[in-house]
């Protein structure tokens, strides 16, 4: 199920982690970041090393009946320059609980 989601996961090192996992009336979608511990700043692109991650989760569209969650633990860099940020997820805006596929549906 999770390869027929339309996500996208274009950003370097973002995959689909375990499959789908209907809970509740809710489909929980993993996703897993591979990339080393060498990163680029978001904001200046200045080569960064991992400092953690943060539990992230986002609303995408409905699967079938399902309320559909996309949930990743998302790498974030220290940069000497801008401090601690979080990588960008390709699915969605900074600081947006919705994925950019949510905001198109609710905007037309």
């Amino acid at each position: 199920m999770a390869d027929q989601l339309e996500i996208n996961t274009r950003g370097p090192g973002w995959h689909f982690g375990d499959g789908p996992m209907p809970l509740m009336g809710i489909v929980r979608v993993r996703m897993s970041h591979s990339l080393g511990r060498k990163m680029r700043c978001p904001r200046c692109g200045a080569s960064c090393v991992r400092q953690d991650h943060i539990k992230r989760s986002w609303q995408h569209l409905n699967t079938m009946q399902f309320a559909t969650l996309i949930m990743a633990e998302v790498p974030r860099v220290k940069c000497e320059e801008h401090g601690i940020h979080p990588l960008p997820v390709p699915w969605a805006e900074e600081n947006s609980c919705f994925t950019d596929d949510s905001v198109r549906e609710l905007g037309d």
